[in-house]
């Protein structure tokens, strides 16, 4: 709970304020679970933080939820272009942390959650929400826009096809794919400082400058600024598929 609460206040979620005459504040809970870590016996404990959506109200708490998920034959089609073309990098994937909570809201009020109350002055106060918080209903189409926006930015062009799907053309002419599904992305190139410079524009959007070989190497660091990433190198995973690749013959099997 006091890890879930770190993020949700290093992330500038909410402030404190009074409640606006005639609105009222969403209820919120605490949920719990494990995880259990394939490499080793041990399970991870968790818990998060998330708002009673089923208290708000079309046209008061929310408008429009709807948010694009990858296709299915998106993802077959960037496999398939993995073996086919030999990219000289490995498939990789990375994870968003926290991701719902980057998304920009305004004029959401959440009640002050159970175990973390505000005292003295600020204990009739409530959460003035300025990001996303999980489940709320347009969480993932405000995740989907802010993540949009930003690679765009970058120079990334969406597919007309699928809005999941982005790629960059190089100077070289070498293509650059980027598939994005809800949190997880899978990342697919054949130039190591372009993969260098995404990870590290999403790290920290101000660090838009080209990369030498000892910079790249420094990308392994945590992502503070923009979106807050896990590394999961080589995509070995993906919508409950497995991943094996054979480099020398070209093929890939999922």
């Amino acid at each position: 709970m006091k890890l879930d609460m770190d993020s949700i206040h290093q992330n500038q979620t909410w402030e404190f304020l009074e409640l606006p005459h005639g609105r009222k504040s969403l209820p919120c809970k605490w949920v719990f679970w494990y995880k259990y870590v394939s490499d080793s016996i041990k399970f991870k404990y968790k818990a998060r933080l998330v708002a009673k959506e089923f208290n708000q109200e079309h046209g008061v708490d929310y408008d429009k939820i709807f948010s694009p998920v990858v296709k299915m034959t998106t993802i077959h089609l960037l496999l398939g272009v993995v073996a086919a073309e030999d990219l000289d990098l490995d498939l990789e994937e990375l994870d968003v942390k926290m991701a719902f909570l980057h998304g920009d809201l305004e004029d959401i009020y959440i009640s002050q959650p159970t175990g973390f109350l505000a005292t003295g002055e600020k204990s009739h106060l409530v959460c003035g929400m300025k990001k996303s918080l999980y489940v709320l209903k347009q969480s993932l189409r405000m995740w989907y826009q802010k993540f949009d926006s930003y690679i765009r930015q970058l120079g990334y062009h969406r597919s007309d096809s699928d809005p999941c799907m982005y790629t960059l053309q190089l100077a070289d002419e070498s293509q650059f794919y980027l598939i994005l599904y809800v949190r997880d992305m899978l990342i697919a190139g054949s130039n190591p400082a372009e993969i260098g410079k995404l990870k590290w524009s999403l790290h920290d959007k101000f660090a838009m400058k080209e990369l030498g070989q000892a910079e790249i190497g420094k990308l392994k660091w945590s992502l503070h600024d923009k979106f807050a990433m896990k590394e999961l190198g080589q995509a070995r995973h993906i919508l409950g598929m497995r991943i094996e690749r054979n480099r020398t013959s070209k093929t890939l099997w999922h």
